[in-house]
């Protein structure tokens, strides 16, 4: 097959002891050097009647047989311009369907592709084809909701051993009354609870060491009450 471009792409299969396998050759325009040369498909079971199109996006489409059983099967194989080859083919068909011969493939926009082949069944022979759609374009997508402002507090110092001061400082000032800044061990249990004091443009709150001398060492929380506030993590030691 030729591209837009003038490129010529190839594929063949290669059958011997051991061997089940389709090649592919990409060569330049005007007859150059190979620009490509790969295995595309190797598997235990023999393969053959490979088919190849190449699409208006640059993107290869290859379809085979692959005889499982004794029954042959159609499978699919795709090569994109910027990620190169599947991992692996897909099956087309099931082996419990029947047996399958001639695929041929058809392509469209946006990597669109129909696999034709024909079905042998106790009715005879039947022309299918399985389409495969699969558009590139970014979907379009709700704005995502608003996130609330969280303020951060500062404890100091942090960890902190139990008997020693302990200070919270939050540099942005809420909207609204009075708050407090409260503290919770894992459990969930407030262990206390300290009034927010203006502090050069911001809040303060201080905890005094006779109140963190009965904290036992381990992890702690501190928030903003009635506030949705990041909390804190605060260690404490002894």
């Amino acid at each position: 097959m030729a591209d837009a471009f003038g490129q010529i792409h190839v594929v063949w299969q290669a059958s011997g002891s051991g061997v089940n396998q389709i090649h592919y050759q990409r060569y330049s325009s005007g007859g150059g050097p190979t620009l490509l040369d790969t295995t595309v498909v190797s598997r235990s079971e023999s393969v053959q009647s490979p088919v190849l199109r190449v699409d208006s996006e640059q993107g290869l489409h290859l379809a085979f047989i692959n005889v499982v059983g004794g029954v042959p099967q159609v499978r699919y194989k795709h090569r994109s311009p910027d990620r190169g080859w599947d991992y692996s083919s897909t099956e087309v068909t099931l082996v419990p369907e029947g047996s399958t011969a001639r695929p041929t493939l058809v392509t469209g926009l946006d990597h669109e592709v129909s696999v034709l082949y024909f079905l042998g069944t106790s009715g005879g022979i039947r022309p299918m084809e399985r389409r495969r759609y699969s558009p590139v374009n970014i979907l379009a997508a709700p704005d995502p909701p608003a996130i609330p402002v969280l303020f951060a507090l500062r404890a100091r110092p942090n960890p902190v051993r139990a008997g020693s001061a302990l200070s919270f400082r939050l540099a942005d000032r809420p909207d609204g009354g009075a708050h407090a800044v409260e503290i919770y061990d894992l459990a969930g249990r407030r262990v206390a609870s300290v009034p927010l004091v203006d502090d050069a443009g911001g809040l303060r709150a201080e905890i005094p060491g006779s109140v963190t001398s009965g904290w036992g060492s381990g992890v702690y929380f501190a928030r903003v009450r009635d506030r949705d506030t990041t909390p804190t993590r605060l260690v404490v030691l002894h």
